[in-house]
């Protein structure tokens, strides 16, 4: 016979409850599992059983007509009446008197020792028994644990069941009361090939301390294999009630989450504490170094501005112009160097030196123009003959002889073969501007040597006039600005509202042939 544990449905209300059922379930299916396991085992018994019979079949035969009488004296009342729960067992037949630990008789033995009259209905005892049945120990078998406490309402329930159905019979199984058990009910159980399977409910009086206790059971039956299998382990498990040991209970693990709460602020208040501290440390430094580099930075505007005063306070290189006479007679533009073989360009060597020619009469004119070839400036001298007429013009406008009046162009004033030179006459662009006191754009309609147009549009777009431009302007005003079209005859003043003169605060966005060239030989960009 075996047995497996349910526990009776909990309060469907209480979460508590609900979560003890379905872990007395979880269990259940455990126990039906193992159950399904015994079945299995007892099956294999009973055909063991059942094929030793047949190999004796003559005394097979003679045991079922002693049964036959036997089956008849219960039925006819004779000895040792019928009981409660589906009449009494055969005295004759084997018992099994505890579930685990004790050691069965076998057939024959136990049949001999209960052979009776008349009295109490026994019978002949077999002569030939089968062979005592092999089974396993149950402790392998996990036990079935049924739970009552307070949740359950004191209450549970288990399955007994049988693997197989008996051969012969019928199969009595009575529980044995224990301590903290009030009842079981029923209090036996008949079970034979019509009904395999009975549930068996106990009930336990509420129980102010809790214990485990081992339920076993006694088995007659009128089959040997059920008489000589063993019975799987039954624990009761009872529960003292809340206001004990679950009271106790909880009362620790309360204290033990208040701990751990107490703990996790004070680890929370430590770690926030570090964090600030790493934070205002971070801060601090980012400052110290910020600090820093604003000092530095501050140092380098101030060198730079330095520098750039000391530039303007005067010349970094030679102030070399031509006088007007002179340069209308050389008939096309010519570059510094052969000027300055022939003699005929003055250089100042510093600011005081021009102040002192203006106040002996002298008048200083800029002319910018935009290159009308790569390697040469004015390769058809149409700018020259321009710059001629301009030049003209502004000795008309300022009444003086073309003597006194000196001219400032850039092929003729700044070194063009050595580098170094021509640096420092660039870097001297602002104090040469601001020197001389008037400006000319020359910019009259020409064709450039690649073959395109170049006119007062294309000369505002260019980034070397952009930047003479913006010399003169930013040292002088537009007041002593002109510009030389072609249209007219005359040069013509910028005017104040002109939005094309904003042009040339953008000197960097200008145009320069280097960079169209893709700097060739390495050499180095014009807007350094």
């Amino acid at each position: 016979a075996a047995a497996t544990g349910g526990a009776a449905e909990g309060d469907d209300d209480d979460a508590a409850g609900a979560a003890k059922v379905a872990e007395l379930e979880a269990k259940l299916a455990a126990g039906e599992r193992a159950m399904h396991e015994a079945g299995k085992r007892f099956k294999a018994l009973k055909e063991k059983a059942k094929a030793r019979v047949e190999d004796k079949d003559n005394e097979n035969k003679k045991l079922a007509e002693r049964l036959a009488a036997l089956e008849k004296q219960v039925a006819e009342g004779g000895g040792g009446g019928g009981g409660g729960g589906g009449g009494a067992p055969p005295a004759h037949d084997h018992r099994r008197r505890r579930a685990m630990g004790e050691e069965d008789h076998d057939a024959e033995d136990h049949a001999e020792g209960h052979g009776g009259g008349e009295d109490d209905g026994g019978d002949e005892p077999a002569d030939d028994e089968p062979a005592e049945v092999d089974y396993h120990d149950p402790a392998d078998d996990e036990p079935v644990v049924l739970v009552c406490s307070e949740e359950t309402g004191w209450q549970a329930s288990y399955e007994i069941s049988l693997g197989a159905p008996p051969l012969r019979g019928a199969v009595w199984i009575d529980p044995r009361p224990v301590a903290h058990v009030a009842a079981f009910a029923p209090a036996r159980v008949v079970l034979d090939a019509g009904t395999m399977a009975a549930n068996v409910s106990v009930t336990c009086p509420p129980s102010e301390t809790s214990a485990t206790l081992e339920v076993e059971h006694d088995v007659t039956a009128c089959d040997a294999a059920f008489a000589l299998s063993p019975v799987r382990t039954l624990q009761l498990r009872v529960e003292a009630t809340p206001q004990h040991a679950g009271h106790k209970k909880k009362h620790s693990m309360a204290a033990h989450n208040r701990a751990m709460e107490l703990w996790a602020i004070i680890a929370g208040a430590i770690l926030g504490a570090a964090l600030l501290a790493c934070v205002a440390y971070y801060v601090c430094l980012t400052r110290r170094r910020l600090r820093a580099y604003e000092i530095q930075q501050a140092a380098i505007v101030r060198d730079q501005v330095e520098a750039a005063r000391t530039r303007l306070d005067d010349f970094q290189a030679p102030f070399a112009v031509i006088s007007a006479r002179d340069f209308v007679g050389l008939g096309c533009l010519r570059d510094h160097e052969q000027i300055l073989d022939s003699g005929a360009l003055r250089t100042f060597l510093s600011v005081g030196a021009v102040v002192r020619a203006k106040r002996a009469g002298s008048v200083f004119v800029f002319l910018s123009h935009q290159w009308l070839g790569v390697a040469e400036a004015d390769p058809n001298d149409a700018h020259y003959e321009a710059m001629c007429r301009a030049v003209a013009a502004i000795a008309e406008r300022r009444g003086v002889e073309l003597e006194k009046l000196f001219v400032w162009v850039d092929v003729l004033s700044i070194p063009q073969l050595n580098r170094t030179l021509q640096s420092n006459a660039i870097a001297s662009l602002p104090t040469f501007s601001a020197a001389c006191d008037c400006f000319v754009a020359v910019a009259p309609p020409a064709t450039h040597a690649e073959g395109h147009a170049c006119d007062s549009k294309t000369f505002r777009s260019r980034g070397w006039c952009r930047a003479e431009m913006a010399a003169f302007w930013a040292r002088r005003g537009r007041d002593d600005m002109f510009a030389w079209t072609g249209r007219g005859g005359d040069v013509r003043p910028v005017a104040p509202n002109d939005a094309r003169l904003l042009e040339t605060i953008s000197v960097f966005e200008g145009e320069f042939t280097c960079c169209r060239l893709g700097h060739p030989d390495g050499e180095a960009c014009d807007r350094e």
